[in-house]
């Protein structure tokens, strides 16, 4: 009997080929444009919650506030259909699968009313044989690839069986004041609408870059490619690695810099066991999530040994930029940029800022328990990070967030 600690189990590059696009099978054909609930609402008679914000933390507060009759609500969301945000922007990076797990998904969980497995099995006879095996593998508990199809059609399902775009609000939050105990969301269209309680769901945005370099998430780069093409792709995360994959797929050749000696591309990430009795337990001993590490992505060390074979891929290591400037082990490096179509550093997001939408006359705590900021002002997502840790502005910091924040807003 071997040591099992020797073995690393390094999963096969053809997981990341989920086809994308099936809109035929897996999206939603319903479309509530036209419908705005400020329309039918009484402007004097408050909403009891407003959500600012609907990506997938906003989406899973919605589909909870729907099993709570008792609580009227409302989404505000400059998207034209929620949760787009997330979409595009694994769209813009050319991504085919999600790796986290199968029990990994939003929608309201102290009911469990929908499962990402459930509409996978559904769909079942419109998968790749590849994804039928991924299927079976997370019903017998194990660790599986989610096609990005599925994953976007279980969004769509979601909020259509919630009816969440009937609570949904196209506009943008400008400002949140407190008016004899009622909060007032002013919107960029010049309503306003009344609250007894707001929950910032406002999610995040790319850091601004330096002049000649290109965002990740700029939907025309791969849009704009042509065969032959050359990219510059500075990083070593998940969105490094996903871009320069579908970067090479379609033809181009790519220079990958990273600052590590070795590249690793890793993923914040949570094991499926959190979902599960053991993982919960864990949570409540440990009062955080702050267990959450981050997983080496091994799938793709078989695709990129390939196209470095090929020729079509060179990776620079211990490479970094800084203020627009290129080093290597601390040394600026004269580099001839003007032979690359785009320069793209993939270097993650940050937080937007919802404290700037918050009137100076509202006395902002730091954030409890209860992701509360204020009596009746709550952060669920990246915002709440200082109190549940890095897994905050994933699905599973979502959660525990929208747990805690229904269970304050009850005893108000």
């Amino acid at each position: 009997m071997g040591n099992y600690r020797n073995y690393i189990f390094v999963p096969p590059g053809y997981l990341l080929d989920s086809p994308r696009e099936r809109d035929r099978v897996f999206k939603s054909g319903v479309d509530f444009r036209g419908y705005s609930v400020a329309d039918s609402a009484d402007p004097e008679v408050p909403f009891d919650v407003i959500v600012i914000g609907g990506g997938l933390a906003g989406v899973n507060l919605g589909c909870s506030l729907y099993h709570t009759d008792d609580l009227k609500y409302v989404i505000v969301d400059p998207g034209e259909k929620l949760g787009m945000n997330f979409l595009s922007m694994c769209d813009s990076i050319g991504q085919n699968v999600m790796r986290s797990p199968y029990e990994h998904h939003p929608g309201c969980q102290f009911v469990h009313d929908c499962e990402l497995i459930d509409f996978a099995r559904i769909n079942y006879k419109s998968l790749t044989p590849v994804e039928k095996e991924q299927v079976k593998l997370a019903i017998m508990g194990h660790r599986s690839v989610v096609p990005m199809d599925i994953f976007e059609g279980f969004v769509y399902h979601i909020i259509e069986s919630h009816e969440l775009e009937k609570n949904h609000i196209q506009d943008k939050a400008e400002n949140v004041s407190l008016r004899n105990g009622i909060y007032v969301v002013s919107l960029k269209s010049g309503i306003t609408i009344k609250g007894k309680n707001v929950v910032f769901c406002t999610g995040q945005e790319a850091l601004d870059l330096p002049a000649g370099y290109t965002s990740p998430w700029d939907s025309g780069i791969l849009q704009n490619l042509k065969s032959g093409d050359r990219f510059a792709v500075f990083g070593g995360g998940q969105t490094a690695a996903t871009l320069t994959y579908a970067l090479l797929k379609r033809g181009a050749s790519v220079d990958l810099y990273h600052r590590g000696k070795s590249i690793e591309f890793r993923c914040a990430d949570v094991p499926a066991e959190f979902f599960r009795p053991e993982g919960k337990i864990r949570y409540v001993r440990d009062g955080d999530l702050k267990f959450k590490k981050s997983s080496i992505m091994l799938e793709y060390k078989e695709i990129f040994d390939f196209y470095c074979r090929a020729g079509s891929l060179k990776i620079y290591p211990e490479v970094g930029v800084k203020d627009g400037l290129v080093y290597k082990c601390g040394h600026k490096l004269d580099m001839d940029m003007s032979v690359y179509k785009e320069i793209i550093l993939c270097f993650g997001l940050v937080p937007k800022s919802f404290l700037m939408l918050i009137d100076r006359n509202i006395d902002i705590w730091d954030i409890d328990y209860w992701c509360s900021i204020h009596d009746g002002l709550y952060v669920l997502g990246v915002g709440a990070e200082p109190i549940l840790g890095p897994a905050a502005k994933n699905i599973d910091g979502h959660r525990v967030g929208v747990a805690r924040i229904l269970e304050s807003i009850s005893k108000r």
